[in-house]
This record gives C-alpha cells, structure tokens and sequence, in this order.
C-alpha cells in the first residue's frame, strides 16, 4: 500500500467521524484551528495530516490513532470498513465487562475460522 492510498483511507475515515458527529468541514476546520480547504485535502486524500494535528484530531472525535489507519487489505470493501468503524463508536460506550464479553465473542468466532489467538 503506498503513501497515497493509506492517506485516501485516512481521509475516507476523517469525514465519516466528521460527518457522524454532524459537522461541515468548516466547523470542524474551525474546532482545530485550520483552514476548511485543510480538512477538504486530508478527506480527499490529497494531502497528508501533520502528527500534531493527527492526535488533535483524534482527541476531538475521542478515538485512537489506529481507529484512522488501515489495517487490513486493500481489497476490503468500503462496506466492510464503515462497519469496523460503526461498531468501535458503539463498544467505546461500553463498561469494561460488556466489552470483555464481546473480545471473548469475537475471539471465539476468529477460533472457528482457524485464526489462532494471536492473530485475533
């Protein structure tokens, strides 16, 4: 995967966290201290998101680094990733036992596929 494929997945991933907490590209623009045509860049992918405004970034939408990164191949639909995406917002508003039950659930139905535990 090269440095302009992973920063139009990144950019895909920024506007469905803008677009899920129901901002325009100006307001959010706005929230960072940048210019709108910044954010419009970094969601077309065309430019790259410096480190510093990376973490502001992912502190507003309270997720983590790796929430914005790919991690699986590049053949994985667009589908796919809205749903990785959908379901890390819901499991963040979970206590800790609800989402120890669901990591066990998860890891059981990697098990029956022959992913080992240390894969999942």
């Amino acid at each position: 995967m090269n440095n302009e494929e992973i920063r139009k997945i990144i950019g895909q991933r920024v506007k469905w966290h803008r677009k899920a907490c129901a901002l325009t590209q100006a307001e959010l623009a706005a929230k960072m201290g940048v210019r709108r045509a910044y954010i419009s860049n970094i969601e077309q992918g065309q430019k790259a998101i410096s480190f510093e405004k990376l973490y502001e970034l992912c502190a507003f939408f309270n997720i983590i680094v790796s929430d914005l990164f790919p991690m699986t191949p590049k053949d994985d639909s667009e589908e796919r990733e809205r749903i990785v995406l959908e379901a890390a917002d819901v499991m963040r508003t979970l206590d800790t036992n609800k989402l120890r039950l669901i990591r066990s659930i998860v890891v059981g139905m990697a098990d029956c596929h022959g992913v080992k535990d240390s894969d999942a």
